[in-house]
């Protein structure tokens, strides 16, 4: 542990040697696109370079122009000596009216001065009905017949206690489903997007959740995304969604197969799955008529931003004293349910004897779609009045629940204000200072000249060929530390090295079981599935994988009744030397899996690991 402080102490003290090799801060904006129609949104990106951590864009507001945050990223290098650091921060720009529109420049605070960006320019034409992606160039689009018989897309909403409308600003948890019969191939899936120019779809779920139901008694693969809807222009909709995706399809070919009874012996997979055409397809979920509404300008108090949901102010931090035109940081949250978006930060009463600045904001998610969350505020506030009085914050919100407006408060807070009183653009005091008079007679003589050896000699810092040599140093130090991190850890968790290596070479046997299937080799098939499940047995109770049996399996796993299930069928086929159609090795591969998933989970907890994020949301709403 010491040799290891020590490597981290150099480092620290060689990157010091480059803090006078960083440039200046500067400021810059990018839009794509430029021209966008009225349903549609462009990307707004602030890249500040060499700013502090803390900098955020301030930027200025816009009429019909909704800026909508969409993440953040951040970048450093270290080149010869050199570096340089790229905050950027993203933004989905949304209009309410048709025309071209100048974004000014966004200005960014860092290290006490203020730095600007660029200006761009944003045209917004009139909607496209529909708009959607372009198409994906794989193959030939599927007939509306065989899209019935192939894939279906559904949007179900959350409850929202039985109302049938949303607000203006109101977000809405929803549900995206991909419907996929079984034993089609999907080479590419799209996310789903909201067609209509009256609602916007944020913070879905970068992969889907991917499960099989039976409906009909036809077997699906299902694709579930979850996201935040919101009405953003009032008026009556149809709420659909769409979907491009493509597929690898059976060719049909005649066969004089004879038909079962089984539920999923299906017509549709009466040919081998020897042979597969690429077909792209655009799903587009049932039309749900679904009207968005103005809150209501009756009871509407001035202090109302936007806010629609349900929520609660948290305590603030309030200072029992302070001077006229001295700077404080005030803390301040807002909790609930709603369109966070539109949260601003509340009101510090009385706003007459306060002057605030652009707060600094930090977002905690409750859920995975943002829909219960927590907003955190630092606001920068100056007294500009003396006096004692109580000050407390303020904020007022729709409730789409009631349909009344409501507004909420902290606890009153005394403080005494002292000095006179001061303009509001008088210039910000961050602290108290003591005037310092210095007496010129007393400074000390410095010499004009250090010596012609010195004078002869820059710095050796300054040097590139020493900035190139400390930064090959740093990087190999970088290297032996991360090497000895990983060779450690495996030494300290040989049980989850384990477990990884396991779970490659599950992987890994899958796709061989896969492809066995496919093949129509029942007894490779099996002896493969027997093979996966003895190497999670091996894994959970220690023995060897290849001295499992189907005894084994009953006294260690007596609960896992798929299991058991698995290890005797590959007993008979091995043993008996029976035979299985294509579509029973399908539906012996789901099985094998199911067995897989019960040998890994303990039974008392597979209810509960089952219970899907979305009931988390849905119940909470």
């Amino acid at each position: 542990m010491k040799t290891r402080n020590l490597i981290f102490l150099i480092i620290i003290t060689l990157a010091g040697l480059f803090t006078s090799a960083v440039a200046a801060p500067s400021v810059s904006v990018t839009l794509e696109p430029k021209t966008i129609p009225l349903n549609e949104t462009a990307r707004f990106t602030v890249n500040i370079k060499n700013g502090e951590r803390n900098a955020v864009p301030q930027l200025a507001e816009i009429d019909n122009l909704t800026f909508i945050p969409a993440g953040q990223s951040s970048q450093i290098r270290i080149v010869n000596g050199d570096m340089t650091s790229v905050f950027s921060y993203s933004y989905q720009v949304t209009a309410t009216k048709e025309g071209k529109y100048q974004i000014p420049a966004v200005t960014v605070q860092s290290g006490g001065q203020q730095y600007s960006s660029n200006s761009l320019k944003l045209t917004v034409t009139a909607p496209q009905k529909n708009a959607s992606q372009p198409p994906l160039q794989h193959g030939d689009q599927l007939s509306d017949e065989e899209k019935k018989q192939t894939a279906f897309l559904t949007i179900n909403r959350a409850d929202n206690k039985g109302r049938e409308h949303l607000y203006v600003g109101e977000s809405t948890p929803v549900m995206i489903r991909v419907y996929l019969r079984s034993g089609l191939r999907v080479s590419a899936l799209n996310k789903p997007s909201v067609s209509s120019e009256a609602f916007t779809l944020s913070a879905l779920s970068d992969e889907p959740e991917q499960s099989t139901e039976v409906l009909e008694g036809i077997r699906y693969r299902v694709f579930s995304w979850y996201g935040n809807l919101s009405g953003i222009k009032a008026g009556d909709y149809d709420l659909t969604t769409d979907l491009k995706a493509t597929l690898s399809v059976p060719s049909k070919r005649p066969t004089n197969r004879r038909r079962s009874n089984d539920p999923f012996d299906d017509p549709f997979f009466d040919s081998f799955f020897t042979q597969y055409e690429s077909r792209d397809i655009t799903l587009t979920s049932e039309q749900k008529k679904t009207k968005v509404i103005t809150p209501p300008l009756k009871g509407r108090p001035d202090s109302f931003t936007g806010a629609v949901g349900q929520y609660k102010i948290r305590a603030s931090s309030l200072p029992s004293s302070l001077e006229t035109g001295e700077a404080t940081t005030l803390k301040v949250s807002i909790e609930g349910k709603g369109n966070f978006d539109r949260v601003d930060k509340p009101t510090l009463i009385p706003s007459k004897t306060w002057k605030t600045y652009k707060a600094k904001t930090d977002l905690e998610r409750g859920d995975i779609v943002d829909f219960h969350a927590r907003k955190n505020f630092t606001v920068p506030a100056v007294a500009t009045e003396p006096g004692e009085f109580e000050t407390f914050f303020q904020f007022s919100f729709f409730d789409p629940e009631t349909e009344e407006y409501k507004t909420i408060e902290t606890a009153k807070h005394k403080i005494k204000v002292s000095g006179k009183a001061v303009s509001m653009t008088a210039p910000l005091i961050t602290a108290k200072e003591t005037p310092v008079t210095i007496d010129e007679q007393s400074l000390p003589v410095i010499k004009e000249s250090i010596g012609s050896l010195f004078a002869a000699t820059p710095e050796l810092y300054q040097k590139p060929w020493f900035k190139g040599l400390i930064s090959m140093l740093i990087l190999v130090i970088l290297g032996c530390l991360i090497v000895s991190f990983l060779q450690q850890h495996q030494n300290e968790h040989p049980e989850a090295y384990s477990r990884r290596k396991l779970s490659r070479e599950t992987k890994r046997q899958l796709s061989n079981i896969e492809a066995n299937t496919e093949k129509g080799e029942a007894l490779t098939f099996f002896r493969e599935c027997r093979l996966v499940l003895q190497n999670q047995i091996a894994q959970e109770t220690g023995g060897q994988a290849e001295a499992i049996t189907l005894n084994n399996v009953l006294e260690k796993f007596p609960t896992c009744k798929t299991a058991i299930e698995v290890f005797k069928k590959a007993d008979e086929i091995e043993f008996a030397a029976l035979e299985e159609s294509q579509e029973s090795m399908d539906e012996w591969l789901n099985k094998m899996r199911v067995a897989l998933e019960e040998i890994q989970t303990p039974p008392a907890f597979i209810k509960q690991q089952n219970e899907s994020a979305w009931g988390q949301v849905a119940s909470s709403v």
